[in-house]
């Protein structure tokens, strides 16, 4: 089956209502599937095949994204790293973290608290597309912080 016939036989519920997606993969073809299966769904996707490419993208327009999807193992920075940069300069922007490593790492105490989720790869496809779109609903029923009053 082809990528567009993956995508139909999902049948995902909430389509992707033009959604901007931050997907990092160091992995051309793991990168490429991705940003079909995600454009076909009806999301805005930019693909970035390191950390420093994809801050690079944020550093210019960070409040275009609303979630970043990140490879855990690429070289020069990990998706840890890069999810650590990520929460220093927007907080808010959910991450999921995706791995083909076994991680013994308790998440709340050392990722932070940006990344919202840890996938085992290989992610099957409906599993993903449903953890995205729950991050995205929570962070879209969240309201928004306020300033401290003063």
């Amino acid at each position: 089956a082809d990528v567009e016939e993956q995508a139909e036989e999902l049948s995902v519920t909430t389509p992707g209502d033009a959604q901007h997606l931050l997907l990092v993969d160091d992995e051309p073809s793991v990168l490429a599937l991705l940003q079909e299966l995600f454009s076909a769904q009806g999301y805005q996707v930019t693909g970035c095949a390191s950390g420093s490419e994809a801050l690079q993208q944020l550093s210019e327009k960070v409040t275009d994204f609303d979630l970043v999807i990140t490879d855990y193992s690429m070289p020069g920075m990990t998706g840890v790293d890069l999810a650590t940069e990520l929460y220093r300069r927007a907080p808010q922007l959910p991450v999921v973290l995706c791995t083909g490593y076994m991680l013994n790492i308790d998440p709340v105490t050392l990722f932070p608290g940006n990344i919202r989720e840890q996938l085992q790869k290989p992610v099957p496809t409906k599993k993903l597309f449903s953890v995205v779109q729950r991050l995205l609903a929570e962070q879209n029923t969240t309201p928004p912080e306020q300033p401290p009053v003063k």
